[in-house]
């Protein structure tokens, strides 16, 4: 069974078992917020054909749709089961990062053996460990400040796309 449909099914069931539904309103515009840097990467790779990653298309039409997949249900679903599982007490938060970018980096690893995705213009598992390691604690501190959470996450977003040398950066030189 492909990769990506295998998560899809995976999240949407982990959330309906394990998500705290309680409090889905508290924890939707994180959800939102994944899902907009998500569908901002999509539009600027695929605008400038420039791709730092790409999800094999398996049974999808192109690697558009399987961004899609993963922007509008695999993130936000497991925005919602990080957040509803978020834990009180110090040792266990960082457990819970731990766990949460292992998970990530595990299928990400797995997806590279079976071709599921692949890396383009330097970027490789590395950075998505450096990645995860920044956004799992980006998505905490959305949920807890939204309105200090964007322009961190815009000046975090210009700095990879300087440094990858995403093309639109330098048409503005």
């Amino acid at each position: 069974m492909p990769m990506h449909l295998v998560i899809s099914i995976w999240v949407v069931l982990a959330a309906w078992r394990w998500g705290d539904w309680s409090k889905i309103y508290a924890y939707y515009p994180t959800m939102l917020y994944i899902l907009v840097f998500n569908l901002q990467y999509s539009v600027l790779s695929h605008s400038f054909d420039y791709h730092l990653w790409k999800m094999g298309e398996e049974l999808f039409p192109n690697h558009l749709h399987v961004d899609l997949l993963y922007s509008y249900l695999i993130l936000p679903f497991a925005t919602f089961l990080f957040l509803s599982n978020y834990p009180h007490e110090w040792k266990g938060k960082l457990l819970h990062y731990a766990k949460w970018i292992a998970v990530f980096v595990g299928l990400e690893w797995v997806a590279t053996l079976f071709e599921s995705i692949t890396y383009e213009n330097d970027w490789n598992l590395y950075w998505s460990v450096l990645f995860n390691v920044i956004m799992f604690p980006m998505l905490r501190f959305h949920y807890r400040h939204p309105f200090l959470s964007w322009p961190l996450s815009f000046l975090i977003m210009f700095v990879l796309i300087w440094y990858f040398e995403v093309p639109f950066v330098k048409d503005l030189e």
